[in-house]
């Protein structure tokens, strides 16, 4: 028996943040299926303040899976490409989950959080890796929990320059030693 992973979208999706945005007055397009944000001035104007300064992007699109259990970072070492058990707690990984004839799935982020872990998938691609993640912990009878809670959660982005600077006025940890791809 094979197992089709497909994706069916039957109405736009939309951030969170979605009234704000109109509000702010955004100027939106839909990107696979989610109705998002475009832009808010000019594209040329935005363009600028990234590149010089900072800006702040909503890119709730972007998925969140989050699976827990015993056997968590099996489950991500049989899904995906990656050895979960080299990625340290509060570090995050860059990764592809591939079908056994080596069809590409989507390529991704997950982020070791110390008791669980966060998976991001792409935009549109939330339902069918949450669908092969259960389905592989089922095949090797793993002890997990696999959850969608993409349309629970909000994904902002802050690039730039000083986004460092930015960001570091919302938290008292030292953004300085965060590593590279740290969490």
């Amino acid at each position: 028996m094979t197992t089709v992973y497909t994706t069916s979208i039957c109405m736009i999706l939309r951030s969170p943040l979605h009234e704000v945005h109109k509000e702010l007055g955004a100027k939106f397009t839909e990107f696979v299926g989610f109705k998002m944000p475009l832009q808010f001035s000019s594209i040329k104007q935005e363009h600028i303040a990234v590149r010089r300064s900072v800006g702040l992007f909503d890119v709730s699109h972007m998925s969140n899976i989050w699976i827990d259990g015993r056997d968590a970072e099996k489950l991500l070492g049989l899904a995906t490409v990656e050895d979960a058990s080299r990625i340290v707690e509060n570090s995050s990984q860059y990764t592809v989950i591939l079908k056994e004839d080596g069809t590409v799935i989507d390529d991704t982020i997950f982020m070791n959080l110390g008791s669980k872990y966060m998976m991001v998938p792409n935009a549109g691609m939330s339902s069918i890796v949450a669908k092969w993640l259960k389905d592989k912990a089922k095949e090797y009878n793993l002890d997990v929990d696999v959850k969608d809670v993409s349309k629970e959660y909000v994904i902002l982005a802050i690039q730039g320059p000083k986004s460092r600077d930015t960001l570091q006025k919302l938290t008292n940890i030292d953004l300085n030693t965060v590593k590279f791809f740290g969490c």
